[in-house]
């Protein structure tokens, strides 16, 4: 993708009628994109980094304040680490019985939005 081309795409993007918000591709790996013969584009995909987390935790040690706030130092420091390795967005996928609560504290105390749409993932190597 060439900077000429960001107006093309804006205007597919308005086209489809998306929800998001336009993206700044300054966040992307790479925005491929396919050109007709007229060199405009027909299709581009745009790569972010991102990743998925996991949290491993003894739920029975000591109270749940403090485990509450170890959860709160961990955060910011993988936040920080992510960001420092050009991390754009993270992923969590929780478990229907812990969406409601542990969803909840993502979502007001440390600012995590729930995804609308479906989730869809592949490993990438090995075709």
């Amino acid at each position: 993708m060439n900077e000429s081309d960001i107006p093309r795409i804006r205007e597919l993007y308005e086209k489809s009628g998306a929800q998001y918000p336009f993206p700044d591709f300054k966040e992307f790996l790479a925005v491929p994109a396919i050109v007709d013969e007229d060199d405009r584009v027909i299709i581009a995909v745009a790569s972010m980094p991102t990743v998925e987390v996991y949290l491993f935790a003894d739920h029975e040690w000591e109270t749940p304040g403090l485990r509450m706030e170890a959860f709160k130092f961990i955060h910011e420091y993988v936040r920080r680490d992510l960001v420092s390795r050009g991390v754009v967005q993270v992923h969590a996928f929780l478990p229907p019985e812990l969406e409601k609560s542990f969803g909840r504290k993502l979502s007001q105390v440390f600012g995590w939005t729930r995804s609308f749409w479906p989730c869809f993932s592949r490993k990438v190597s090995n075709g």
